[in-house]
């Protein structure tokens, strides 16, 4: 029905400049609700102008994320927010570099992405983190192959997940555990996320996947 898309669009482009109020939602299932509902809504590059508002929301989930395993999914949300912001605005960006979250959340030693924490992940959560390693993974082709569209605002300097040490193999391991996953919703979304990247012509992403199956074999001898 046309005039209920129009009251939901409408209702939704008022509730975006006020995201900054998450951080005030107190029932852990609304909180996480808001995330995944705001990171569905910032594949649309307009309506993420217009919510650069939780920036400093996001950093502080991040960051209590680091510290409180209880907060570990919201971090991990917020994460995924910031880098759909970060393709918009250099000030996502600026503060995930200022904050060092590449590393946090990439890096080999990773909390949010370790092997333990991702198989505890909600199929939904997990459906978000697909879409973030996609939203990494094809970015970052558009700044590695020259892509005809114009790259996102923090890869037109050289790219921030080729930093992290053991970033592509992070992305690798965490792409493999969900598509083998014993959950089929959670390998549907994978499989459907990942497919766009697994013929990337880059030997970084080839080996970060061959190396993230490597992992699992390794893990069963």
């Amino acid at each position: 029905n046309e005039d209920v898309k129009v009251a939901s669009l409408s209702a939704l482009q008022q509730w975006l400049p006020r995201g900054a109020e998450l951080t005030k939602v107190e029932p852990e299932g609304l909180r996480r609700a808001h995330l995944r509902c705001l990171f569905g809504a910032l594949a649309n590059q307009e309506l993420a102008l217009q919510a650069m508002s939780v920036v400093e929301s996001s950093v502080q989930f991040i960051k209590t994320g680091v510290a409180k395993p209880s907060q570990r999914v919201e971090g991990l949300l917020s994460f995924a927010i910031l880098v759909r912001l970060a393709a918009v605005d250099t000030k996502a960006e600026s503060a995930i570099t200022k904050e060092k979250f590449w590393s946090a959340v990439l890096g080999t030693d990773s909390q949010f992405l370790a092997p333990s924490a991702v198989a505890k992940y909600a199929a939904a959560d997990c459906a978000i983190l697909s879409a973030l390693l996609e939203d990494l993974l094809l970015q970052l082709l558009m700044g590695l192959v020259g892509d005809h569209l114009s790259p996102p605002l923090y890869l037109q300097q050289p790219t921030q997940v080729d930093k992290v040490k053991g970033g592509f193999t992070t992305l690798g391991r965490v792409a493999s555990q969900l598509l083998l996953s014993p959950v089929s919703e959670i390998r549907i979304a994978a499989k459907g996320a990942l497919g766009r990247c697994l013929s990337s012509p880059s030997p970084d992403i080839q080996h970060g996947l061959v190396d993230g199956f490597e992992y699992w074999v390794d893990a069963q001898e």
